[in-house]
């Protein structure tokens, strides 16, 4: 076994794993502007038994004076500034924006997510620090 960079070929063997109904990713793209990098565990042989993909995205994370104006002014102020932070990373080439909620959190802020065009993720999240 060895580890080698993705290629265009495998992907007649990998995309046969990549069954939305087992993984529950959508549409999986193992290349692509999106994608930093995919890295193809082959055998002996140097047929593809694994890939692992590292995607190009972003965390989106507020800090708010919660003493300023009011609930309505403040929520418009977050609607103008969310507006700027999805064009700047779009320039820059992101496509996905994640924003986690702290348990306490779990009761008003999905409804404003929503109304500032995020969704709710149907998976669990789990982190790296890469260092």
């Amino acid at each position: 076994m060895r580890i080698r960079r993705y290629r265009s070929e495998d992907a007649l063997i990998l995309d046969q794993w990549k069954d939305p109904a087992k993984h529950g990713y959508g549409e999986l793209e193992l290349s692509g502007p999106d994608v930093v990098v995919t890295h193809v565990l082959v055998d002996d042989d140097d047929m593809p038994r694994a890939a692992l993909r590292a995607k190009k995205c972003v965390e989106i994370t507020l800090v708010i004076d919660p003493e300023w104006e009011t609930p309505a002014s403040r929520f418009a102020a977050l609607k103008s500034l969310a507006r700027e932070i999805y064009k700047t990373c779009y320039t820059l080439g992101y496509r996905t924006a994640f924003c986690w909620l702290e348990d306490t959190m779990t009761k008003a802020y999905p409804r404003r997510l929503k109304t500032l065009g995020m969704v709710p993720d149907t998976r669990r999240s789990y982190r790296l620090e890469v260092e």
